[in-house]
């Protein structure tokens, strides 16, 4: 039996976690049981706003006509944030509850809604599922390097002393954009060490596995920068829907160090910088850590949303959920650009890989695997969104300004429009 690829509602499944983790040599399909039968899972969530004070210099390597854009439209203001606990049920009591740090910015927006483009044909909205390639690896970028310099993670690098010896970055090999090790040595002169590894999922027709996937480790994972005795934080980075990859790398980790370190290991914290991320996600890798005795802290951007059953492959927002994004009116946005019914339905990003390194490849996936089924197509998204006029947007109780992301000014800045952007956003 082939699983499904887009199915028609948010089914309950039924499965046999144990036997599924015994055959792939993975934790993740018992755990995954064990978070779908939680009832109300976005009722497990406490969270606290706050506001971040964020800056733009030239010594961030931002073009001069860059900063001037940024004056002019008046983009530098306190940043919006939220800080999410998950209070999950038998969670041991000697570990801390996980954390979800989501905030708001145009970077942040840009890859939840969507941002203003600058084209050759003018200037409009783009709904993120439709923006892709370079413009969205230099949003990822941008945010990443604002949620380096929350307060919340600035707390996790201090004390500076070792810090190369106690903390490990590793890549997801598929995630372009991201620039976590970049990022820390703008804030902090240190190079945290880093790495790569290549988890796929492998599709499977076997009928009692719901997600029709496993992961597998495609290129052994090499830990040569890691001192195995004295790490104690292990940093991920790529967005997650299920969280099967992100299970199985930490499972490769810890099995690695152990190697190496007398059959134990000493990480405390496990770190995920991930643009898009999803409650059940972050719930069964919490659990995984947890009972290795590690902490999880999860950075995203502007909301956590929901990684949609059978298959936990596809992920919009929460629908009624509004405590699990920073700005809620931001929901009525993608509401309006996409259609009420496709906002709470459809993926936010469509095919993720290809989206950043090979726009025709995620374009043609996004209509194949999910929106011919459905009548829908990519151009009616983007004349649906292309009618969006900045007035609109302020009828939200949003600004305009706050979907002028770093894309947006580049694009703006190399094509010479910089003026006719100001007097757009400027407009009705």
């Amino acid at each position: 039996m082939t699983v499904e690829i887009f199915p028609k509602t948010d089914q309950r499944v039924e499965f046999d976690g144990l036997r599924l983790s015994e055959r792939y040599g993975t934790r993740f399909f018992e755990l995954a049981q064990r978070v779908i039968e939680i009832e109300n899972l976005p009722g497990k969530i406490s969270s606290t706003r706050f506001n971040f004070n964020f800056h733009d210099s030239p010594i961030d390597g931002k073009p001069e006509a860059f900063l001037e854009v940024n004056r002019r439209l008046g983009r530098e203001r306190p940043t919006r944030g939220m800080e999410s606990t998950i209070c999950l049920p038998n969670f041991p009591k000697d570990v801390i509850v996980p954390r979800i740090i989501t905030i708001e910015s145009p970077e942040s927006n840009a890859l939840f809604a969507g941002r203003w483009t600058v084209r050759k044909d003018g200037i409009f909205f783009v709904p993120t599922r439709l923006d892709t390639g370079v413009p969205v690896q230099t949003d990822i970028g941008e945010l990443t390097r604002q949620l380096v310099r929350l307060p919340q993670f600035l707390a996790i690098l201090n004390p500076l002393d070792e810090l190369e010896f106690k903390m490990f970055i590793t890549d997801l090999i598929r995630d372009p954009g991201i620039k976590l090790q970049e990022a820390i040595w703008q804030s902090t002169l240190r190079t945290i060490p880093r790495t790569q590894l290549d988890v796929h999922h492998v599709k499977t027709d076997d009928k009692d596995n719901p997600f029709g996937r496993y992961p597998e480790d495609k290129n052994n994972l090499k830990l040569e920068g890691i001192d195995f005795e004295r790490c104690d934080t292990l940093i991920f980075c790529d967005p997650f829907a299920s969280g099967m990859q992100l299970c199985k790398a930490l499972e490769e980790h810890l099995g690695k160090i152990r190697e190496n370190n007398g059959g134990r290991h000493n990480i405390k914290h496990l770190v995920i910088f991930a643009p898009l991320a999803t409650l059940e996600g972050a719930s069964i890798i919490a659990y995984l850590a947890c009972e290795n005795g590690i902490q999880t802290t999860i950075f995203s951007s502007a909301a956590i949303l929901h990684a949609r059953l059978p298959q936990m492959y596809w992920c919009p927002p929460f629908k009624g959920q509004e405590h699990l994004v920073v700005n809620p009116k931001l929901l009525k946005l993608i509401e309006i650009t996409e259609g009420e019914s496709n906002a709470y339905y459809l993926d936010r990003w469509c095919d993720w890989a290809a989206k950043r390194i090979s726009p025709p490849q995620a374009l043609r996936a996004s209509e194949e695997f999910e929106l011919n089924s459905l009548g829908l197509t990519n151009q009616m998204f983007l004349d649906r969104a292309r009618k969006l006029i900045p007035k609109q947007i302020r009828e939200l109780g949003l600004n305009p300004v706050d979907f002028v992301s770093l894309a947006t000014i580049k694009e703006a800045v190399y094509t010479h429009k910089e003026e006719g952007l100001i007097k757009f956003i400027s407009g009705l």
